[in-house]
């Protein structure tokens, strides 16, 4: 698995993977070996041929689907996640592509993989480890990870490199679990081995799964170029008038890493002023030869240079292959980097002949068998007056040796075949108790026995929980329709239990595990099986849980996914998309850590957070295990519930400093609720959209402090549409609500409507008579505002929504009415979130 190949990127682990490929064969093809990528890094079919062309004696290339052609109705709900970047949805669907990619491809190829290897970064493994874990697929693979560099161990090195966030609290706990699960680990370097292992807390879990190698380097042949000799000769020349070029004999310096703050780019500018002050007639050239995406650290670096020093220290952008490696050829080349997990580009320099000088504080240096100081390399002590120091050194300094790169042969030649989870036998499938509750209704709860009576449950248990107030009427009535099935009805007291009296009746049951069932949910029929097997194969499982696909009670369509992540600790601490409210969980896990009734209710969601960070094991099914319909979606999270969990793991911890201090990043507006309100003077920012033009002696669209609100005057020719802006999260409902203040009009039509900030005027113009074909946007149906009466209009938006919407508000005059006396005033919009992070 990859996101990059060779001759496409500018990254080492594109080359790698290249460089395996002509290593199998050169061994003579031991191992039929494919790669998978996704479509994206192909940007035209030119690149995909060269990649295809380079790869074709060698290896097979697999592209990975998109989710948009497949029929599926994940990999469709996959598609519309990936549009709301930066959220747990978004990353879970990178996710699932690479697990749709290898099941495609196994489908390709006719057969099974015996090994799937997955880079240590991006946290692209989660649906492929689970579906593992699940026994649903890859059950004779041996999933593998390399260590490269991950994002978490790269950040620990970057600690004032990155804005806080949720999402960064996916991406390491994503990566944490591919390094917890993984079959095998391959490192390349002892101390970067275990430096992963202490770091990832995971020194017992890897006992007799590692594995160390030395990877393949292999250069291109031919790529110095008569142009690129040329360019660096005349480049050089150009610095020094005052000389010949065959005079200029003392080497330029080359940084030639990515510009990232672990890279230390800065240490080598710092290095080269110091050696400057010290040898300031120096002919040669300190060279940043590279590329960066952050352009506040790149400017940040071009300050460190003094400005007469501008023509000594100088940055190369967009340098040719070429013209970059003979300037590396005839250099000394200076590897910096706090953290490298190898570092291929310090061995191809080696390799090319160039002196190397490089940072002993970067563990894969310093413990690596292959790179002695004084002998094939020169190493500093990790700060700039040192670092001056070595690169004097270095002009009189010669290799003894040059650094070994034998490869070793790679793990797969001898892998022993992976032995497939053990089988369950049905009756060794532990026992499941389903729990129905959550009705507000006498009429719910025959809705939910009614649903039920079309699934065969086999011997799973059934209980429904109602209060006493539902049903005191017909209690024997609703009492034998379910005891006619062979299920059974509690009753409880009230207006039902608090959740810790809910934790005693579940303790009290027999089954080995609960299955809840909240009303407003119904479940896939095969999730209760597969949850079962998931628990026989894995004895220390708590909870297995899925994905909730959420269908628009008013359209019936379900075009939104809630993807939850298992436990993921950082992901825990703030969100509550650890473990759905259908989750299954082992029954005596409720001794140890009861429901809490100081959650109110968000009873589950706490659970499934706290035994998250106090280290329960969860397994989540890479499919959609229930629906949930609009209407009856609830709150997830609030900022008083992250607040306490925050607190709880400083206190957990032993820590002095107390978590509560720290407020979770969230609008300040979004506290204990799931939507928040743009009123009074808020709505100020409310813009006439239309009508285009005007000859009225007033606004059609004004704001008025009086009413504190939002006037729209309806026109004889066109409809008044009023647009506000929301730069913020996805929405999926909207209420606003709306008041005709006059007594002496005939009632004004008002609707609503989302669209697209960039959606046509004309588009806009159409949707307020009738949807567009093909329309993105949602519009309500037109309500009539009677006259001295206020309204509250309702717009379902959660299949529309993509965050930083325009909310439109339209009124017309109905039939026969006329413009005088009419005008409504927006008061109030109420906007539900779909975002659960606080």
């Amino acid at each position: 698995m990859s996101n990059e190949l060779y001759p496409l990127s500018a990254g080492g682990i594109g080359r790698l993977m290249f460089n395996f490929a002509r290593q199998n064969t050169d061994l003579g093809s031991p191992v039929d070996l494919h790669f998978l990528v996704p479509a994206e890094i192909f940007k035209t079919e030119e690149d995909k041929s060269k990649v295809l062309e380079a790869f074709g004696e060698h290896a097979e290339v697999h592209v990975c689907p998109r989710h948009g052609d497949n029929p599926s109705a994940i990999s469709q709900l996959m598609e519309r996640a990936q549009n709301h970047p930066w959220t747990f949805d978004s990353h879970y669907a990178h996710t699932y592509q690479y697990f749709s990619g290898l099941l495609e491809a196994e489908r390709n190829i006719g057969g099974t993989f015996d090994i799937i290897e997955f880079p240590d970064f991006g946290g692209w493994a989660v649906a492929s480890v689970e579906a593992k874990r699940a026994g649903l697929a890859f059950q004779t693979a041996q999933i593998t990870t390399r260590l490269h560099s991950s994002q978490g161990l790269i950040y620990r090195n970057d600690r004032f490199a990155h804005h806080p966030s949720l999402w960064l609290g996916v991406l390491f706990d994503s990566e944490r679990h591919l390094l917890e699960y993984a079959d095998t680990v391959v490192g390349h370097v002892s101390g970067i081995i275990t430096h992963n292992a202490e770091h990832y807390a995971l020194e017992e879990i890897w006992e007799g799964k590692i594995v160390q190698e030395f990877p393949p380097i292999l250069m291109d042949e031919s790529i110095q170029t008569e142009s690129a000799v040329r360019i660096v000769v005349e480049e050089r020349a150009s610095r020094h008038t005052s000389l010949l070029a065959e005079d200029i004999a003392e080497p330029d310096f080359v940084f030639s890493s990515r510009f990232q703050q672990f890279k230390r780019p800065d240490l080598f500018i710092r290095g080269a002023v110091a050696f400057l002050e010290e040898m300031p007639d120096y002919s040669g050239t300190f060279r940043l030869i590279s590329y960066g995406w952050d352009q506040e650290y790149i400017d940040w670096l071009k300050s460190l240079v003094p400005p007469y020093l501008a023509q000594k220290i100088v940055f190369q952008f967009g340098t040719r292959p070429d013209v970059r490696e003979e300037f590396i050829r005839t250099s000394i080349v200076v590897v910096p980097s706090d953290y490298e997990s190898l570092c291929l580009f310090a061995f191809e320099a080696a390799t090319m002949g160039c002196k190397v000088i490089m940072n002993r504080d970067c563990l894969a240096f310093s413990t690596s068998e292959r790179w002695r100081d004084r002998e094939n390399c020169l190493m500093f002590d990790g700060e700039a007056n040192d670092l001056a120091r070595i690169m004097q050194e270095a002009l009189t300094w010669e290799p003894a040796t040059i650094a070994d790169t034998t490869p070793t042969d790679p793990y797969w030649v001898n892998a022993e075949p992976q032995k497939p989870m053990r089988e369950i036998g049905e009756n060794d499938l532990p026992s499941l108790e389903l729990i129905c509750f959550g009705y507000r209704s006498n009429q719910e709860l025959r809705n939910h026995i009614a649903h039920l009576a079309h699934f065969d449950l086999g011997d799973v248990k059934v209980r429904f929980l109602s209060s006493r107030d539902i049903i005191f009427q017909d209690e024997t009535e609703i009492r034998a329709l379910i005891e006619a099935r062979g299920w059974q009805l509690d009753v409880m007291p009230g207006v039902g239990d608090d959740p810790v009296s809910f934790t005693k009746r579940l303790i009290a049951l027999e089954s080995d595990l609960i299955a809840f069932l909240p009303f407003g949910y119904e479940i896939y029929p095969d999730f209760l099986d597969n949850s079962r097997n998931a628990f026989g194969c894995n004895p220390s499982l708590s909870v297995v849980g899925g994905h909730i696909r959420i269908v628009d009670d008013a359209s019936g369509r379900g075009d939104t996914i809630r993807s939850y992540a298992g436990h993921m600790a950082s992901v825990a601490m703030l969100s509550s998309r650890i473990a759905p409210p259908t989750s299954v969980i082992r029954r005596k896990l409720l001794a140890e850590y009861p429901f809490e009734s100081r959650a109110m209710d968000l009873w589950f969601t706490v659970w499934a957070r706290d035994i998250t960070l106090s280290g329960a094991t969860m397994l989540i099914l890479p499919q959609i295990v229930a629906d949930l319909s609009s209407a009856h979606e609830r709150r997830e999270n609030s900022k008083l519930i992250s607040g306490g969990i925050v607190d709880k793991v400083f206190q957990s911890a032993g820590l002095r400093a107390r978590g509560i201090s720290i407020d979770s990043l969230a609008p300040p507006e979004k506290v204990d609720r799931d939507y928040f309100t743009i009123s009074g003077d808020e709505l100020r920012k409310g813009m006439m959209l239309l009508p285009a033009f005007s000859n009225r002696d007033y606004e059609p669209v004004t704001f008025s402090h009086e009413q504190q609100g939002l006037v729209l005057h309806p026109l004889y020719e066109s409809p008044t549409i009023a647009k506000i802006d929301h730069h913020g999260q996805r929405i999926r409902r909207i209420e606003a609500t709306v008041a005709n203040l006059s007594a002496r009009n005939m009632g004004l039509d008002v609707a609503l409507a989302v669209v697209r900030p960039d959606a046509p005027l004309s588009e806009i113009e159409l949707m307020a008579r009738e949807a567009p074909t093909g329309w993105t946007g949602a519009r309500s149906n037109w309500m009539n505002v009677a006259p001295g009466s206020t309204e509250v209009l309702t717009l379902a938006t959660c299949s529309v929504s993509y965050g930083g919407d325009s909310i439109l508000v339209l009124t017309r005059l109905s039939t026969n009415g006329v413009e005088q006396s009419s005008h409504v005033v927006l008061k109030e919009l109420k906007l539900y979130t779909l975002e659960n992070a606080l």
